[in-house]
C-alpha cells in the first residue's frame, strides 16, 4: 500500500491559488515586520535563528530546545534578541531493557517529556516546530500531539501561526493533526504541501535548519497553522 493509500486522498492534496497567496503575503510580512517574536520548539534539530530577517529593535527569537539538556553545550548569542530556553522534551525512555539505557544515558532526553514553555501567553507571532510533531516520544503518546498543540496556541497572539516541517516521520505527524486535534488547540490550517512543491524551496530558506540530512521524499511536508479567534476549548 502506498503512503497516500493508507493516509488519504487529502493528503496529496495541492494548495490553492488563493492559499499559495497567503502563504507568500505571510512570509513576507513577517520579514519585515518590525515587533515579530518568533518561538522555536524543537527536539535535536538545528536553530533556524540566522536563516531569518535580522533580529533588531523589537524583533525577538526563543528557541526552545531539548539540547541544551546536554551538559557539553554552552551557548552564548551574541544578540540579545536571540534566546535560548533549555527544555526537556526527550520523554520517558521506551523499548527494551538496554535501548532505556542507551536513552537515559543522553542527558536531554532523560525525564518526562515537558513541553511548557517558560513565556508568557500571546508573546509570539509564529511558533516552528521541525521534525517535532512526527517524533517517536511525542507519537507514542495520544496526549502529547494535542498538549503540544495547545501550548503552541497558548503562546501565539490572536491570528499567529504556527509552521511544521516534517521530514524525517511525515507519516506519523500527518496521522495525529487531525481536524478535531487542531480545532481543540484553537487551531486550523492554513495549507499543507509536500516536497516538490513550488513553494517548498521558499519556504527552506526560513526554516531548513542549514541542514541537508535528510532525504528528499514526497510525503516530506510543510504545514501552516492559524490561531482561530478567542480562547481554545
Amino acid at each position: 500500500m502506498s503512503f497516500y493509500e493508507e493516509n488519504g486522498p487529502d493528503i496529496a492534496a495541492v494548495p490553492t491559488a488563493a492559499q499559495r497567496e497567503a502563504c507568500y503575503q505571510y512570509l513576507a510580512e513577517r520579514a519585515v515586520r518590525p515587533d515579530f517574536v518568533m518561538v522555536q520548539i524543537g527536539h535535536s534539530g538545528l536553530s533556524v535563528a540566522d536563516q531569518q530577517a535580522p533580529w533588531r529593535g523589537e524583533r525577538r527569537y526563543f528557541g526552545a530546545v531539548a539540547w541544551l539538556q546536554d551538559e557539553n553545550v554552552n551557548i552564548q548569542p551574541p544578540n540579545p534578541n536571540v534566546q535560548f530556553l533549555s527544555l526537556n522534551l526527550g520523554g520517558e525512555p521506551k523499548g527494551d531493557e538496554e535501548q532505556a539505557e542507551q536513552e537515559a544515558a543522553e542527558s536531554w532526553y532523560s525525564g518526562p517529556y515537558d513541553f511548557s514553555v517558560p513565556l508568557s501567553d500571546g508573546i509570539a507571532h509564529e511558533v516552528f516546530f521541525g521534525d517535532v510533531i512526527g517524533d517517536s516520544r511525542v507519537t507514542d503518546s495520544t496526549k502529547r500531539t494535542p498538549l503540544l498543540l495547545a501550548e503552541a496556541s497558548r503562546l501565539l497572539s490572536p491570528g499567529g501561526h504556527v509552521v511544521i516541517r516534517e521530514t524525517i516521520s511525515p507519516g506519523r505527524a500527518l496521522k495525529s493533526l487531525t481536524t478535531e486535534v487542531l480545532a481543540k488547540a484553537g487551531l486550523k490550517s492554513m495549507l499543507r504541501l509536500h516536497w516538490g512543491d513550488p513553494l517548498w524551496s521558499q519556504l527552506e530558506e526560513s526554516y531548513d535548519g542549514q541542514t541537508t540530512s535528510w532525504f528528499p521524499k514526497k510525503e516530506n511536508f510543510y504545514q501552516l497553522l492559524t490561531k482561530t479567534a478567542g480562547e481554545q476549548e
